[in-house]
This record gives structure tokens, C-alpha cells and sequence, in this order.
């Protein structure tokens, strides 16, 4: 059973690197501008055809914006930490 949940330490070890965080949430914010964009404009009659279809893709885009709400509240709260925790350190001579 712990062989199972070894990808999620993975995962929450790689989130507590600042740039990996910003680097996910811009990739995030690009894709769902992409994504909103086409599925209102290119996608829409499509879409709009096929009731399934449009609960899936909207479904998902929902999914995405939740995760990138999720993420930018993590950052907001673990960049004042890494702050505090750099003040505390003693700075080493260059």
C-alpha cells in the first residue's frame, strides 16, 4: 500500500520549489485562456450539437481553473514561509 502513494510525495515535493509552482500556474493560465477561447469562439457550435460533449469539455476546463485556484492559494501561503525561513538562515559570505 505505500508503494501506491510514492508519485504523490513526488509530486508535493516538486510543488515546495517556487519556480516549479509558477512555472505550473503559468502553464495552467495558458492552456484554460486556450482552452476558454476556442470553446467559446471555434468550438461552440460543436460543442453546442452534442450535450455530452459539452459537459465533458466544460467539465474539464472547470477542473483546470479549480486546480489552478487551488495552486495559486498554496503559493500564497507557502511564499511567506520560504521568506521567514530565508530571514532566519545566516547569510554566507559570497
Amino acid at each position: 500500500m505505500g508503494a501506491m502513494f510514492r508519485p504523490m510525495r513526488y509530486f508535493s515535493g516538486q510543488l515546495k520549489q517556487r519556480r516549479t509552482r509558477r512555472t505550473l500556474m503559468f502553464w495552467l493560465t495558458l492552456t484554460l485562456l486556450l482552452l476558454s477561447f476556442s470553446g467559446a469562439t471555434m468550438l461552440k457550435v460543436p460543442l453546442g450539437a452534442v450535450a455530452p460533449l459539452f459537459l465533458v469539455y466544460w467539465s474539464g476546463v472547470a477542473v483546470l481553473a479549480i486546480t489552478l485556484i487551488l495552486l495559486s492559494g498554496y503559493d500564497m501561503i507557502r511564499v511567506p514561509r520560504e521568506l521567514r525561513r530565508e530571514h532566519r538562515l545566516p547569510s554566507q559570505p559570497h
